[in-house]
């Protein structure tokens, strides 16, 4: 039992105390548990030559007492070692002693070890700027983290990071190495804008969902339209910023976007925000380097009402879902994608705008998916008439179905088929001009089907609605563009020369 209890003593600094009553079957048996001794320490924090040793008493068998850090002005604490030294600008190195450790019997002194401030200089002064008021540089410590940075400022220009000498942008993520940082400025070309109405105090955020980067070494400057700008190096994800008062503010991002979306799917964000959906109002410009409109680009944006993509031409890949649930508010809205070439409208572009009443086509458009418009219950473009444009071959099911006011519809010579229920429900259409010499291909519900879901069922009176075909054109009165469309118990649409 001796030999046991000097083993515990010397691997664990506790003495073991207990009595046997015998042996059984070859086993010591103990009734009483060991007892814990309460080993002195001394504790060195070496605390500026100040007489601040102390004896630590350990009874739980683990060096709890070093829970609690000693101070020391201008010095990080680094931690207690096994041996002494005196502060430097390094981290210390060593074996380090944690609270939670077991006490090793035979060391009898820890120490507290510190770590000298590093020489960190900012030059805000060479490329022109200015230093902000009444800034005081913290203690920055080798190997930790900046956590704080001056934000400097230059007239008519943006600032865009502190940098080493070497060239590498510093954040307050980045560790901290001795040295000079010299700050960055440069003049911001903003390309994309959009107008944010922040109509009460519950509604005071704005933000970027998702924005791609066209060049990660530039960064993507955002001017909250308040005095205050973000910076970003490479793509954003749910950028939210929040205005300290109500009112009306215009957002604008920097040219160096190829992609970006005000709102998502993922109602976490825009709940974040309280909300996107009620204060973005007009989307006023979009960049012509911006080149794809990514899937739930302004869903949810109820008061949207004006969207506007600058170009001349450029290529812009839409996507489904773009403007999924918005313009819901009651404002007649319009979406112009004019300066823009698109090869198709997706599906469920539009879907459920009921308040979308005019859409200025792209240039190049072959096809128009299926549900782009549907449910835009005021679609009835500028002139009361929607033209869709020439070069447009196919339109896909439900393409303009339940777009319940719209009264006119001009059809392209090159259209070659009507998908099944585009015009579904259109009960207010009264005049459809076909320029096609030779029918488009139509379905058996392209017109409607059921009494009141038949294209103008609500706006006619017998002989009112109207079909307006080419001199000598073929296929109009066969197939289902005579049944359901010319029969006067149905559409009641009736033809005519052009």
């Amino acid at each position: 039992m001796f030999s046991v209890a000097v083993k515990h003593l010397a691997t664990t600094g506790r003495f073991l105390a207990s009595r046997v009553l015998g042996v059984a079957g070859g086993r010591f048996k103990p009734v009483r548990t060991h007892y814990d001794l309460r080993v002195p320490y001394t504790v060195h924090p070496e605390n500026g030559g100040a007489s601040t040793d102390a004896v630590g008493l350990f009874p739980s068998g683990k060096y709890d007492a070093l829970a609690t850090a000693p101070t020391w002005a201008h010095h990080r604490f680094a931690g207690w070692y096994e041996t002494a030294a005196t502060p430097s600008t390094s981290a210390p190195t060593g074996t380090a002693i944690l609270p939670g450790d077991s006490i090793v019997y035979g060391r009898t002194d820890v120490y507290a070890r510190w770590q000298l401030p590093a020489t960190v200089t900012f030059d805000a002064t060479t490329n022109g700027g200015t230093m902000p008021s009444g800034w005081t540089s913290p203690d920055y410590y080798v190997g930790q983290a900046y956590g704080t940075l001056p934000s400097p400022t230059k007239t008519g220009e943006v600032f865009l990071g502190w940098f080493t000498s070497g060239g590498t942008r510093v954040t307050t993520a980045s560790t901290v190495a001795a040295g000079t940082l010299t700050a960055r400025y440069a003049a911001v070309t903003y390309a994309t804008k959009w107008e944010t109405n922040c109509t009460s105090s519950s509604y005071l955020k704005t933000g970027i969902y998702s924005a791609t980067a066209r060049n990660s070494s530039n960064p993507i400057v955002v001017d909250w339209g308040d005095g205050t700008y973000d910076v970003i190096y490479g793509n954003i994800s749910q950028l939210v910023h929040t205005y300290a008062s109500t009112g009306t503010r215009t957002v604008q991002v920097s040219d160096n976007i190829s992609s970006f979306a005000l709102s998502t799917s993922n109602t976490t964000f825009c709940q974040t925000t309280t909300s996107n959906y009620y204060n973005v109002r007009r989307i006023l410009a979009v960049s012509p380097n911006v080149t794809s409109i990514p899937t739930y680009f302004a869903y949810y944006l109820y008061n949207l009402y004006e969207v506007t993509f600058g170009g001349n031409g450029e290529s812009l890949t839409l996507n489904s879902y773009a403007f999924y649930y918005a313009m819901r508010s009651g404002t007649a809205g319009k979406i112009d994608l004019s300066g823009r070439k698109c090869t198709s409208i997706p599906t469920y572009f539009a879907y459920y705008c009921y308040y979308l009443k005019t859409f200025v086509w792209p240039s190049g458009c072959t096809s128009v998916g299926s549900n782009a418009f549907r449910y835009c219950w005021y679609y009835s473009g500028s002139t009361g008439t929607v033209a869709i444009p020439e070069g447009v071959t196919s339109t896909g099911t439900y393409a303009f179905a339940n777009c319940v006011y719209l009264t006119a519809v001009t059809l392209p010579t090159t259209l070659t088929t009507l998908g099944n229920q585009t015009f579904y429900y259109c009960s207010r259409l009264a005049t459809i001009t076909a320029n096609r010499t030779t029918a488009p291909t139509v379905s058996s519900a392209t017109f409607g089907n059921g009494n009141t879901y038949y294209t103008g069922r609500n706006s006619y009176s017998a002989g009112t609605n109207r079909l307006y075909i080419p001199s000598g054109a073929t296929g109009y009165d066969a197939s289902y563009w005579a049944d359901p469309l010319c029969s006067s118990t149905k559409c009641g649409f009736t033809r005519a020369t052009l």
